[in-house]
């Protein structure tokens, strides 16, 4: 029994510095991991930040398309031309939902065909795209009369007795983003500060749910 007392005592310390040196590994890898998600959040970040604008701005054009026609038609809405260019849009480009407009004395968005779309729509925060132009805005989460969740952009332009709306349809819209991944598991997901709702998430069914980690830590 002597001898194993004598090989414990002689190395003990070995076995302090092994314990010491495995527990200063282990944290130098947590902080590399945690460091190496943080950069991977951040990249998927700008990504999908420019992946989102990229979207939004090619909607302006569309705005000033829309515009141009409906001046050329005299404002008027039944305008062949400008109908024919509005179902176009539409067709062609399966991101956007609808194309609707409202008056300035109005709370209700109507279709281009006169249904109404919303009924309500003073519940609809709006936020000025300052970074493009204060003339753009673009609007929280809200759902259309077909149950889908959507978002919009419109313009005030003081020429027009008509304000224009291309709404967006969220599960075109963000699809682009399930491609980003944080490590092996991770996933990006982006939630609307205004309703605290999921704007994307890689599970399509998931888009308009309430956030769970909105207030768990994310919302600061």
């Amino acid at each position: 029994m002597a001898l194993p007392k004598f090989l414990i005592r002689i190395l003990r310390p070995y076995l302090l510095l092994l314990a010491g040196f495995m527990v200063y590994l282990a944290y130098a890898q947590l902080v590399d991991s945690e460091s190496m998600v943080y950069r991977q959040s951040q990249t998927n970040i700008i990504t999908a930040e420019r992946l989102i604008h990229s979207q939004i701005e090619a909607a302006f054009s569309k705005f000033y398309l829309l515009e141009t026609a409906l001046k050329t038609s005299k404002q008027d809405l039944n305008d062949p031309d400008f109908r024919e260019l509005s179902q176009g849009i539409i067709d062609y480009s399966p991101q956007y939902s609808n194309i609707l407009y409202t008056t300035t004395d109005s709370n209700i968005a109507y279709g281009l065909s006169g249904q109404v779309k919303q009924a309500d729509i003073s519940k609809i925060l709006w936020h000025k795209l300052n970074t493009v132009s204060d003339k753009f805005s673009i609007s929280s989460l809200y759902q259309n009369p077909q149950q889908r969740w959507v978002f919009a952009i419109k313009h005030d332009n003081p020429d027009l007795k008509y304000q224009l709306w291309l709404e967006f349809d969220l599960l075109h819209t963000t699809q682009q983003l399930r491609g980003l991944k944080t490590l092996n598991k991770g996933y990006v997901f982006v939630v609307d500060r205004d309703t605290e709702r999921l704007v994307f998430h890689p599970d399509p069914s998931r888009i308009g749910d309430n956030s769970v980690s909105y207030h768990g830590g994310i919302s600061e």
